[in-house]
């Protein structure tokens, strides 16, 4: 009995410390962090963490892109960075062709027609983004840029702003 009060009140704990971490109590739906990229019709694309392929990207910006690897064990991470400035991040494992990698993160400093799902993109105001995903947490990296950040674990969605304009947005993945 006294295991089970003790197990009940540590879940109780992690619970209360978990909806203090939380930026406004906002849960985030992974989609939200999707990378939209406006196709020359009006329409668009996401392109979604752990949905899209290293293949779908290739067909969106096309095959000139400089690839960087890292290899970690049989895991590989890739980089595929394109000369507007776009980098895509991709994981896979050895048995994978690289058109199979998915998604895990991107980058997209001062990249035209690129925005996440709610509208904001680069050059969109700091109150927009509040309006559209709440305050999110308020970080300044080593480098002195300042940012907010939004999470749906294990994704980390990070937007650097400059005088009240948003000047990059880019997608992390913790594991």
């Amino acid at each position: 009995m006294r295991k089970l009060k003790i197990l009940l009140m540590t879940a109780i704990f992690t619970m209360m410390i978990a909806a203090v971490a939380c930026a406004g109590g906002r849960e985030y739906a992974v989609e939200e962090f999707a990378l939209r990229y406006t196709v020359s019709n009006g329409s668009f694309v996401d392109i979604v963490p752990k949905k899209t392929t290293a293949g779908e990207v290739a067909e969106l910006f096309g095959e000139d892109f400089e690839r960087s690897d890292f290899h970690e064990g049989v895991i590989f991470t890739v980089k595929m960075e394109y000369p507007s400035g776009v980098k895509i991040w991709l994981r896979g494992s050895d048995d994978k062709d690289f058109s199979e990698f998915g998604v895990i993160g991107y980058d997209v400093a001062g990249v035209a027609g690129l925005m996440i799902p709610c509208g904001i993109m680069v050059g969109s105001t700091v109150d927009e983004l509040f309006e559209k995903l709440g305050e999110g947490q308020p970080f300044t990296d080593y480098k002195g840029k300042t940012m907010y950040i939004y999470e749906k674990m294990p994704y980390q969605l990070a937007v650097e702003h400059k005088e009240g304009k948003i000047v990059n947005f880019s997608l992390g993945c913790e594991s």
